[in-house]
Formats: C-alpha cells, sequence, structure tokens
C-alpha cells in the first residue's frame, strides 16, 4: 500500500474513534461526572505535522479541521482555524521539541489550548455560567490524562510507520538500480573468429 493512502487511512481510523467514542460516552454537561474529550484526530495531526514546514502545517491543519467540522463534530468553521493555528504552533520550536518527552507535553499544552479557547469564547459571551475551575475539574483533568497516553501512542506508531516506508523506499530503490543495471557482454567462446585467432597463437 503507498504512503499516502496508508496516511489517509490512518487519519480516517483516528476520526473514526473519536465519532464513536464521542457517542459511547458523551460529555456530561450537567458536569455533575467526570467526563473525556477525545482527541485522536487532532493529536494524530499534531504529531504528524510536527516537522513540516511552516505553510504545510497550516494547510494540512485547516484541511484536517474543515474534515473534522464536517465529518465529526459539525461545527464549521470552528476547528478549521483552531486546528490550522495548533499544528503551526506544533511545530514552532523544533530544537526544543526534537525530544520525544517534550513534544508528548507541548502536545497536551496544545491540545488544552484547543478546549480551553472555546470554553472562554462561552464564557465571555455569557453563554456559559461554569467556573473554569470545574470545567478543568471535570472535564479536562481526564481529557489531557488520555490525550496523552494518545501522543505517546501517535508517535510510536509514527516511528513505526515511518521506519516501514524507509525500508520500502530502499527495497525499491534497489529494484529499480538492479533493473536498470548494464547487462555485462560476455565473449563467446564458441565464435569461429575466436576459435582461428586462439590456433594462431
Amino acid at each position: 500500500m503507498k504512503k499516502t493512502q496508508t496516511i489517509l487511512i490512518g487519519f480516517g481510523i483516528l476520526g473514526l474513534l473519536d465519532s464513536v467514542l464521542s457517542f459511547a460516552l458523551p460529555v456530561d454537561f450537567t458536569y455533575v461526572r467526570f467526563s473525556i474529550v477525545w482527541h485522536f484526530f487532532l493529536i494524530g495531526l499534531l504529531v504528524f505535522v510536527r516537522d513540516k514546514p511552516l505553510l504545510t502545517r497550516l494547510l494540512i491543519g485547516a484541511a484536517g479541521g474543515f474534515c473534522s467540522d464536517l465529518l465529526i463534530t459539525s461545527t464549521f468553521p470552528l476547528n478549521m482555524f483552531l486546528y490550522a493555528l495548533l499544528c503551526v504552533l506544533a511545530g514552532l520550536i523544533p530544537f526544543f521539541l526534537s525530544r520525544t518527552s517534550r513534544f508528548i507535553f507541548w502536545c497536551v499544552f496544545l491540545v488544552l489550548i484547543g478546549d480551553a479557547l472555546p470554553f472562554l469564547v462561552q464564557k465571555a459571551w455569557g453563554m456559559s455560567d461554569l467556573p473554569f475551575f470545574m470545567w478543568m475539574l471535570r472535564i479536562e483533568l481526564l481529557t489531557l490524562i488520555f490525550d496523552a497516553l494518545i501522543a505517546i501512542g501517535l508517535l510510536y506508531t509514527d516511528l513505526v510507520m515511518t521506519r516501514y516506508f524507509l525500508f520500502q523506499s530502499r527495497r525499491r530503490r534497489q529494484a529499480q538500480g538492479r533493473s536498470i543495471a548494464p547487462h555485462v557482454r560476455t565473449a563467446n567462446r564458441n565464435h569461429p573468429g575466436l576459435n582461428r585467432s586462439s590456433k594462431r597463437r
């Protein structure tokens, strides 16, 4: 399977996980019990674009947010702009985020920003009177714990897939090199001219 197809299928699976788990374990908006907001798709985007150029991060984030708006959350165009911002920030400090542990914390922090911005906007517009501390306790506490675990799993998956595609690319280049290598022509010892010259010697 080609790399692009594998990536698209992977993001499709992550989006499906978000949809299924959000339906099976919905957020309790009465805030009586703890809830989890699932971010498989968003964290997958952050992991995928972390080492990409700025413009690429921006475009992939906007495209991913657009798909999320239409197919997962139905919040167009909120996620399109929010995901673009978060994907740009994902690779903002590459020399600092080169270590996996640092990127995991950075990834969790970006997801917190992505959740906090809409909540704060709602509070500013008077659409929610829930205290910020209660929101952090009931919604974000378990969400951020699971986000860290998801980031670890997706980073490991990304590492494995990167090595797999690198191995496939090397094998493909080796096969192409063998197929276009020039054929060395050897002399035909049964040729009459060669036999006569060898007799003269």
